[in-house]
């Protein structure tokens, strides 16, 4: 992604997870990037950074590679050694 980046949560809101049947009714209603971005988010688990760090090429074989995170334009290895994990695609995301 470029360009692209997330607002911050204001502070003390409440927050709210969604079920694995609300997701894909949330994302039929978005336009592009916004829907890829926020199907990408929910059926990943990824952080913030390493959503941002995603490239083209780290889409591969069925997965996402995780091979970078990007915070405030800096790019650098993800936050662990486990972080650098692959992710395999879900139907609805693939």
């Amino acid at each position: 992604m470029q360009d692209v980046w997330i607002p911050k949560a204001r502070a003390f809101a409440e927050t709210c997870a969604y079920s694995f049947q609300d997701i894909p009714r949330l994302i039929s209603v978005l336009p592009e990037p916004l829907s890829t971005i926020v199907d990408t988010t929910a059926f990943t688990g990824l952080r913030k950074s390493e959503i941002c760090g995603l490239l083209w090429e780290d889409l591969r074989q069925g997965a996402l590679w995780v091979t970078q995170s990007v915070w405030d334009r800096f790019v650098s290895e993800p936050k662990t050694e486990r972080s650098k994990s692959v992710i395999p695609l879900i139907g609805p995301l693939a």
